[in-house]
């Protein structure tokens, strides 16, 4: 079992956090007993993300019509700040 101090940061970009599958391949897998690194991310990447995510739903609005709200990174955050 590697532990969280020997596991290596990765820094996730507003793009990778602004696409919600990789997002949570990443965070899932970081999860796993053998995993080898951690998942980090700055605010400024955060918020870029967050007003990406929500301009793709206005726009996806628009053209649809009704949509379900994205899951914004600064949610996952605070849901599970490590």
């Amino acid at each position: 079992m590697t532990s969280t101090s020997s596991r290596r940061p990765v820094f996730l970009d507003a793009a990778v956090l602004a696409a919600p599958t990789t997002r949570s391949l990443i965070l899932f897998s970081q999860l796993h007993q053998e995993a080898g690194f951690i998942a980090r991310w700055s605010r400024a990447a955060e918020r870029e993300a967050d007003l990406a995510l929500t301009r793709r739903e206005a726009t996806r609005r628009e053209r649809v019509g009704r949509t379900r709200p994205p899951t914004l990174v600064s949610a996952l955050r605070t849901v599970t700040d490590t």
